[in-house]
């Protein structure tokens, strides 16, 4: 029996790794990836779609949809800083025996480490509970904690590393992440 993709949701937001290595192990488990990351967006479209209407004028659902288009892309370009970053603190030894394997049990590692930080978004769900939040001083400070957990979970889930190597790759890619929100103002998950 398939386990519902709102308890995958809340178990890889209690960063179960459990729930990070079916991720990694299954190649179906991409479906339930995007799945988490549009209900992510939901949460977060609906926590913002009240302002925007307010603020701008603009319909609810024209904000719920351009939240989910952008949240499905952020998740891409994460993924795909992430891979070089996996490559750079995984032993090429380790990551030529478990990577480049013509199994199929085994997808190639860009494909596993989106799976892996699909389920990696759940924090930023709790981006919908800003109302708790008006001065927004300590909810994105949460977010950006819980994200870098759920980070260093997906690499120890993606690859064939050591705990201190997953949390170097994690620290790296929040790093490039906040230099690139810093620099241009884009806000990556």
């Amino acid at each position: 029996m398939k386990t519902p993709v709102f308890q995958r949701l809340f178990q890889a937001l209690l960063l179960r790794r459990s729930v990070y290595e079916y991720a990694a192990r299954e190649p179906d488990s991409w479906r339930e990836a995007v799945a988490v990351v549009c209900i992510v967006a939901l949460a977060e479209g609906l926590s913002l779609s009240d302002v925007v209407s307010k603020e701008l004028g603009v319909p609810a659902a024209l904000t719920l949809f351009v939240v989910m288009a952008y949240d499905l892309v952020c998740w891409l370009l994460v993924g795909l800083l992430a891979y070089p970053i996996g490559r750079l603190v995984t032993p090429r030894a380790a990551s030529t025996a478990v990577f480049d394997d013509a199994d199929a049990d085994h997808a190639p590692d860009l494909r596993r480490l989106l799976r892996c930080f699909g389920f990696g978004t759940a924090p930023v769900v709790l981006r919908a509970f800003g109302f708790l939040d008006p001065s927004r001083s300590w909810l994105p400070m949460l977010v950006g904690t819980w994200l870098f957990a759920s980070s260093f979970v997906a690499y120890r889930a993606a690859l064939p590393t050591t705990n201190a190597r997953a949390a170097l790759a994690a620290f790296l890619l929040r790093a490039t992440i906040i230099v690139i929100h810093l620099t241009t103002g884009v806000q990556l998950l």
